[in-house]
């Protein structure tokens, strides 16, 4: 985009955009592109889409702010806030302003619906020596809400542009996080400004015991949905059942409705079969569901419960795999494995790591196309920003794929204590099987054959348990074929 602007603009051309829209790293890169070409960006004072935007749709009823239960939580906001003092001392800022919406429900422990896939909700943070204040639309502030936060003082959304040149005046050095957008930037002048990572970025991306045991927990109601569901395809498909991709995603959204604590889809799910699954932006619709047959078939879906945020990529073949999908399969399965296997020093850098999951596909002269390992809230965002450092109870998802094949492998992964003193390891906490047809027994290496079997023994105990509980014998005999051990 900078370059079509400077190529195609006048030096006497008037350059503006909304403020609002932009991170301050983002608009800065942007306006020293354009002066370097001889033109000026500008601020934008009225945005001028919602100027001719008319009749703009009416607006869904509000959504009120929920809060999110210390049994879930693990720790009072009172105390986060209290970090985030500390840290301010530590930098000597007497003001910070927090604006990801998903740090401000994390700090607060309090959740919204403002959001389809995650449960967050529209506000600004502000932090001083003295106060805090939490700007939110009119429609959400209750009573109840005002009750729990004590003495954090709420005010309409809006009227944080009109306390801040009041913080600005009086505070002696303000801090503003990196992904503040540039119109708060603007406001405070340069000597009185600190930028940089929001501290609670790294606080909640190392998980504490009560968010680490809900994250836990959520893994397993999704592997239970997808066992369930593995074993109502096959069987269907076998006896004949009429099955098609659309069939998929309503079998997933019952199953998971079954349980009380589903709040909604963590990301929009697909079900890709054959050709379809190949294409990474695929989505079912009645226009190009397909039924399943004899073929390979990727789902994906993710879950917010109200105690952790889940993400399932799965595979299953209801025919006869090809030697090639066997192959990639098979060594997709064992670059997962090295990595949850390896061992490392506290605050080594994941991608450092990452490169265990390229080497098999590479080995097979196949080219790698590497999805970063990336960080899982607790019931807020299903793909969160953390600074790329591995720590004990750092929760993130794994997921190597090579898509023209149709195969990606999708595993939620939890940073633990290994064996071996002051190092740490990973331990996979989506408890599904591996489908056993796609898996080539010839490529692996005894080391790996063991983790395979023994990680599917867990899988055996803890699913099928939650399956015998439930009255489910057909699905457990469905699970107990899917974790026979290999040889």
């Amino acid at each position: 985009m900078n370059q079509w602007i400077a190529t195609h603009a006048k030096y006497t051309d008037k350059i503006a955009s909304d403020p609002l829209k932009w991170e301050f790293s983002e608009w800065l890169n942007l306006d020293n592109y354009l002066r370097a070409h001889g033109l000026q960006l500008n601020l934008l004072t009225e945005n001028l889409v919602d100027s001719i935007w008319y009749p703009k749709p009416s607006l869904p009823p509000p959504n009120l702010v929920f809060i999110h239960p210390l049994e879930y939580a693990g720790e009072p906001w009172e105390n986060k806030i209290q970090s985030m003092k500390d840290f301010m001392s530590s930098k000597s800022v007497d003001v910070m302003v927090i604006t990801a919406l998903d740090q401000i429900a994390w700090l607060l422990n309090l959740r919204g619906k403002d959001n389809p896939f995650s449960p967050l909700f529209k506000a600004y943070f502000i932090i001083s020596t003295s106060l805090c204040v939490l700007y939110l639309p009119k429609n959400k502030i209750t009573p109840v809400l005002r009750n729990y936060l004590g003495d954090i003082v709420i005010k309409p959304y809006d009227l944080v542009w009109t306390d801040l040149p009041e913080f600005v005046r009086t505070g002696k050095c303000l801090y503003l996080p990196d992904e503040a957008n540039f119109l708060l930037y603007a406001w405070v002048p340069p000597l009185k400004l600190l930028t940089g990572p929001s501290p609670v970025k790294d606080l909640k991306a190392y998980k504490n015991s009560a968010e680490a045991k809900g994250m836990r927990n959520s893994q397993i109601k999704d592997a239970l949905v997808w066992v369930r569901l593995v074993h109502r395809i096959e069987k269907g498909v076998e006896s004949g059942e009429f099955w098609d991709e659309l069939k998929v995603l309503e079998c997933i959204d019952q199953l998971r409705g079954e349980h009380w604590s589903y709040i909604g889809n963590s990301f929009p799910p697909t079900a890709a079969h054959g050709s379809h699954a190949t294409d990474p932006e695929y989505r079912p619709d009645t226009k190009t569901n397909v039924k399943i047959g004899d073929d390979i078939m990727r789902v994906s879906f993710g879950s917010q419960y109200l105690d952790g945020t889940t993400k399932v990529n799965g595979i299953l073949h209801c025919g006869i795999p090809t030697p090639l999908q066997r192959s990639v399969y098979t060594a997709i399965l064992k670059g997962l494995i090295a990595l949850v296997s390896t061992q490392f020093l506290p605050g080594s850098s994941l991608h450092r790591l990452e490169y265990l999951l390229e080497q098999p596909l590479l080995a097979l002269a196949l080219d790698y196309r590497p999805q970063r390992v990336h960080s899982i809230g607790e019931f807020l965002l299903v793909q969160e920003d953390f600074n790329s450092t591995l720590n004990i109870n750092f929760f993130g998802v794994v997921e190597p794929e090579y898509l023209d094949c149709g195969i990606k492998i999708g595993q939620v992964i939890q940073v633990v204590p290994a064996y071996r003193e002051r190092y740490m390891t990973m331990e996979v906490r989506s408890l599904f099987p591996f489908e056993s047809r796609l898996i080539d027994t010839s490529q692996l290496e005894s080391h790996e054959i063991r983790w395979i079997n023994e990680f599917h023994a867990t899988v055996r105990y803890v699913i099928g348990e939650q399956l015998v509980g439930r009255g489910l014998h057909p699905e457990y005999r469905t699970l107990i074929k899917k974790t026979d051990p290999l040889e």
